[in-house]
């Protein structure tokens, strides 16, 4: 959850 909540919570391993 490090760029965007939105976007880790789905894929935490996949922006950051």
């Amino acid at each position: 959850n490090f760029p965007l909540d939105l976007a880790s919570v789905e894929a935490p391993s996949m922006n950051g």
